[in-house]
């Protein structure tokens, strides 16, 4: 067993996608905070169009959105983690582009189908002694 209630056999073959606190800092240290805090880092691909509009609806990310800028989850809303729940954070637009971006591309890059699992790794991210998260 990992330190994250993962077998390691669970994981051998799965994909990984990293989230980089060097190219996104904003949504890594969401990311983290939030992986820390119990949501999963094994996720499921929804590749639903619809149910992703859904999940950032009911994370909070659409009309009920106040926060400062783009509204970012975690779980992603294109998994069936996403949603209510998820913990949201506003992180710059440029941010969203590139997760988005790289996201698209892993899942196109892994063949990813419909409930298939994935890892999300986060890097470098920290957790400093008061409990807040530092990037980079």
């Amino acid at each position: 067993m990992t330190s994250t209630g993962l077998r390691e056999t669970q994981c051998r073959n799965l994909p990984v996608f990293v989230v980089d606190g060097k190219r996104t800092p904003e949504i890594a240290i969401n990311d983290r905070s939030a992986i820390d805090k119990g949501h999963p880092l094994l996720l499921h691909y929804a590749k639903n169009k619809g149910e992703n509009r859904d999940n950032r609806e009911l994370a909070g990310c659409m009309s009920a959105w106040t926060g400062s800028g783009s509204c970012d989850e975690y779980p992603f809303a294109s998994t069936r983690e996403g949603g209510l729940g998820a913990q949201t954070r506003g992180v710059p637009l440029s941010e969203q582009m590139k997760q988005g971006s790289d996201l698209s591309a892993f899942y196109r890059s892994n063949k990813m189908q419909r409930n298939d699992e994935f890892l999300v790794a986060v890097i470098n991210v920290r957790r400093r002694e008061d409990g807040t998260y530092v990037a980079g």
